[in-house]
Order: C-alpha cells, then sequence, then structure tokens
C-alpha cells in the first residue's frame, strides 16, 4: 500500500522505497482482477448447485473487497494530490502517471461495487425461494450453462485486460535509474507539444535532490572582477532584475547514448532518444571562465559543478538565464528549485541545478563533471583506467550537434510495407542554429523524403534555442527501420555512421546499431 510516509523524499533508500509502493499499485491491480474473475465463477456454480451459503460467504468477501478498492483509491489519490515544487522528482514523476491512468482504478472500483450489488441480488432471491427454479431453465440446459460460464469469464478477462494495459504506471517505462532519479519520456508522448510539459520534461540527476526553501536560499557572487563576496537572495533576483523569457530546448548529453551502448559498454546513465525538452541575464574577458556550484552532493564530487565561458555568459544574444520559473510556473524541486542556471544552445551538464554559487575565474571549474565527465574520448578507450590519461587533455563539451530522431512510429519501427506511412519525429542543433532541412527514409538511405517543419522560433531571432518538429508522408520497406537525418543553418550534417566513445556521449549518426534489420531486409 501506499502511505504518506515517502511524501518528502530527500534519499536514496526512501525513493526506492517509494517506487516500491507505487509497484504495489500494479500488483493491487492484478491480484484484484484474478480475485473478479475466480468471485464470478464461484458464484455461477454457488447458483447452479443452489448453495445459498457459499453464495453469502462470496457476496461478503465481494463487499470486503470493494471497500478496500475505495480505501486504497483514497489513499493513492491523497498521496498524488500532494505535488508542489518541493516534491520529489521520482514522486512527481508517479504522479503524472497515475493521473493519466487513473480511469483505470475508478473503473475497476465500479465494475467491484456493481458486482457486489447483483451478487447481494442474487443471494437474497436463492435465500427467498432456495433460488433453483428461478434459474432452472439455465440449469437444466448444459450448452447454455457452458455459455453463461464463458461469457463471464471473458468479459473478467477483458475488464483485467483493460486495466492492466491503461494502469502501466505510464512513465516509469522509461525510468533510467531509481536513485538518484533519471527518467525521460516515451518519443511518442516527446512530440506531441512544441512546448514540452512539465510531464514530459526529462528529469535528470546526479544526487539526491536537497529539500530549499527560496525565502531561505542564497547564491554568493565572486571572483575576478569582484571587490568582494556578494550574497544575493530570491527576492532580489526577482525585484531587482529584469524578467527574460526564453523558449529553448534542453539535451543532455547522454541523449541516445542507448544507440552506442548497444555496440560495447558505455559509462553513464543508458539514455534513450527523450533526454531532452523545451524556459534574470547574467552580464572581455574572453579568456575567463564563469563556475557553477549546486547545493545537490553526489557521489563523484561534495557537489554537483560546472562552468562556461565568460563571453558566453556576457554574450548580448546568449541568453543565459538564472531561471526561477519553468514554463510560467515555479520550477519544482526536480527541475532545480529555487533557481538554476539555464545556458543556451549548450548541453544540460551547464544548466546547473539547485544553484548556490556563482564564481568568475581564470580556469574551467575544476569539478569531477567538468574535468572527468560530459568529455569526448576516442575509441580506443574502453576502460576508467585508459581514460584517466586523457581526461586533462580533451576539451569539455560545451555546444550540442545537431541530431534528430523518428518518434512516431517508435523508434523508427513499423509494420511495412506501406505506400504512404505517416512519420513524425524532432531535431535540433546547438549554439543557436536552426533546422534548416529534415530527410526521411524508408529504405536505408537510399532514397530520401524532405520533411515538413514545425519550427517557430527560426527567424525570429539572431539566434534559435527552440528545437523543430517535422512530419513526412514516406514509403517503407518490410524490416527496414525508418531513419532521419538533419541539416542545421551552417551546413552540418549528421553523419551516417556512430562514433562510440566510452562515455556514450554526443551520439548524433542516422543509422542505429542493428545491422541484421538492415541485411535482411526486402527492399
Amino acid at each position: 500500500m501506499i502511505n504518506d510516509a515517502h511524501l518528502n523524499i530527500n534519499s536514496d533508500d526512501e525513493l526506492k522505497s517509494a517506487f516500491a509502493n507505487a509497484r504495489s499499485l500494479l500488483v493491487y491491480f492484478i491480484l484484484f482482477m484474478i480475485a473478479q474473475l475466480f468471485t464470478v465463477v464461484l458464484v455461477v456454480d454457488a447458483i447452479y448447485q443452489r448453495n445459498t451459503i457459499q453464495l453469502i460467504a462470496l457476496v461478503a468477501f465481494e463487499l470486503g473487497m470493494t471497500a478496500y478498492s475505495f480505501i486504497q483509491f483514497h489513499q493513492s489519490s491523497t498521496l498524488f494530490s500532494k505535488q508542489d515544487s518541493n516534491e520529489s522528482a521520482g514522486l512527481l514523476y508517479l504522479g503524472y502517471a497515475y493521473h493519466d491512468s487513473k480511469w483505470a482504478e475508478i473503473t475497476q472500483s465500479c465494475v467491484m461495487c456493481i458486482c457486489t450489488c447483483v451478487f447481494s441480488f442474487l443471494a437474497y432471491k436463492l435465500y427467498l425461494e432456495f433460488g433453483w427454479h428461478i434459474y432452472k431453465k439455465i440449469g437444466a440446459d448444459l450448452a447454455m450453462r457452458v455459455c453463461v460460464d464463458l461469457v463471464l469469464i471473458l468479459v473478467s478477462v477483458a475488464i483485467a485486460i483493460i486495466c492492466l494495459k491503461n494502469f502501466n504506471l505510464g512513465l516509469m517505462n522509461h525510468i533510467r535509474k531509481e536513485a538518484p532519479f533519471n527518467a525521460e519520456p516515451s518519443t511518442p508522448d516527446l512530440v506531441k507539444h512544441y512546448i514540452t510539459p512539465e510531464k514530459y520534461f526529462f528529469c535528470r540527476n546526479h544526487g539526491p535532490m536537497p529539500a530549499l526553501d527560496e525565502n531561505e536560499h542564497t547564491i554568493e557572487i565572486s571572483g575576478i572582477g569582484c571587490k568582494s563576496k556578494t550574497v544575493i537572495t530570491m527576492k532580489q533576483i526577482k525585484q531587482d532584475y529584469e524578467k527574460v523569457s526564453v523558449m529553448m530546448v534542453i539535451e543532455c548529453a547522454g541523449n541516445r547514448r542507448d544507440g552506442l551502448h548497444k555496440v560495447k559498454f558505455t559509462k553513464g546513465v543508458i539514455w534513450g532518444p527523450g533526454a531532452l525538452g523545451v524556459t534574470s541575464k547574467i552580464k572581455n574577458l574572453s579568456k575567463l571562465h564563469v563556475a557553477f556550484e549546486s547545493v545537490e552532493q553526489c557521489e563523484e564530487e561534495k557537489c554537483y559543478g560546472s562552468s562556461i565561458p565568460l563571453s558566453k555568459a556576457l554574450d548580448e544574444f546568449g541568453d543565459v538565464l538564472l531561471a526561477y520559473e519553468f514554463n510560467g510556473k515555479t520550477l519544482s524541486r526536480d527541475r532545480g528549485y529555487p533557481v538554476r542556471v539555464v545556458v543556451p544552445g549548450y548541453i544540460g551538464a551547464r544548466s546547473v541545478k539547485f544553484l548556490k554559487s556563482i564564481t568568475i575565474q581564470e580556469e574551467e571549474s575544476s569539478s569531477f563533471f567538468q574535468q572527468r565527465d560530459y568529455k569526448i574520448l576516442p575509441e580506443n578507450i574502453n576502460t576508467e583506467e585508459q581514460a584517466n590519461a586523457y581526461w586533462c587533455k580533451l576539451p569539455s563539451i560545451g555546444e550540442y550537434n545537431v541530431q534528430s530522431y523518428v518518434c512516431i512510429p517508435v523508434d523508427g519501427l513499423h509494420d511495412g510495407p506501406k505506400l504512404n506511412e505517416q512519420v513524425q519525429g524532432y531535431a535540433l542543433s546547438g549554439g543557436g542554429r536552426f533546422i534548416q532541412r529534415v530527410d526521411v527514409s524508408g529504405d536505408d538511405g537510399k532514397t530520401w523524403v524532405t520533411a515538413n517543419l514545425h519550427q517557430p522560433a527560426a527567424g525570429d531571432n539572431v539566434r534559435v534555442w527552440g528545437w523543430c518538429l517535422w512530419t513526412a508522408t514516406i514509403e517503407t520497406k518490410r524490416n527496414v527501420r525508418i531513419v532521419s537525418r538533419a541539416v542545421d543553418s551552417a551546413g552540418n550534417i549528421q553523419p551516417e555512421h556512430p562514433i562510440w566513445n566510452y562515455r556514450g556521449v554526443m551520439n548524433n549518426s542516422w543509422r542505429t546499431f542493428e545491422p541484421n534489420k538492415i541485411e535482411q531486409s526486402n527492399m
């Protein structure tokens, strides 16, 4: 059962416990549907056998199950209705999934309630008149009895399948790691909206999320050019600085890491293609860096940290933000409440959450996540020991590369051949570059169709931080995955073949690592 003890989740153990409790909902549905099926069969048997005592006992059992279903519904509704900006990411994702499939639980409770009423009526009639003559015709006709049994069983099985299919804890299918919580939406959900709703925005954490209060939270600013350390409050940020809104896409550097992981092991959370989503400016010092430090504590480092070139932070058109709102609402806890850095056009790792300090310095951040992570290692590096000799030699990843992906049909897998397959997906590029063209192929890249682009931000600004949604109608071949490739405004195009790297970052090839499907295809 779900209980309120796990409402405030501040540790990995509590988060795992919360997921265990949430999964109990699915077990609850399975057990109750099985019990309902057997109850129906036993009720029919009691009527045929004129067993009044058995029928009354089954009515009592059904009444107990119905009462418990309403109690469970109340408990789960109460738990998931208490979401606010301080809730954990895990609980928020469970809450969204629960509300999307809430009707299944309501349907089950209603079915149980109706069955209780029907069984009670039958028991009452059987008790008053010994029941058998009411069902005499049915009982005497063997074929009719078999048909009634079959119909009742099929109805119960249908109800069970519907409930189990729809109550699948939706987003939990795409949870990459429970503690610290990391998750992404399904690709069809991802492209439903140009502006990504909160519940479909990927979640990335490196450690347990801190519980912070914006009324008490402060940010320390120091470093080159600062006479002394300055501490600012959230109230000052909101009142003393201009509020700016920027439409942008955030992409994890490990987006589509799962494609590289199919070749050989990569170190990192195995992200699919859904690790992205679409949120008062910081003001020549081209060789300096701005280091950001978070309250978030991590296994690799005392706290999460990263940095960007000062030139990026001061760029009039760079739109680097201290963000305290997301889609017009206060940041939720899993988005970095109460304040985070947002660096448009850069990988998500540079947009530090739970911000506690800003330092202007001559070197990049010394943080593990800047110096020993989010770098593209040579292809011959296969272990952590081999990587140690390269970390200090390689540059940190800043802007993300040009990227596209087929979302509908999911992962480009289809049941063709078809002459007119409807295809949808996304495309994006870093550094403020917009998408110039997306090509889609259903025959392993032999021929390409130009997609229709939906990119409201393109052409409106000097730089474009948003993504591009696209649609296309193509002819598909049997056993051949649908693929896409994007070209950005600088002429960058997705490569055909992926380049494996130990950290599994920046994978943007249009071909995937499933050669058998390609080689055995009927063209």
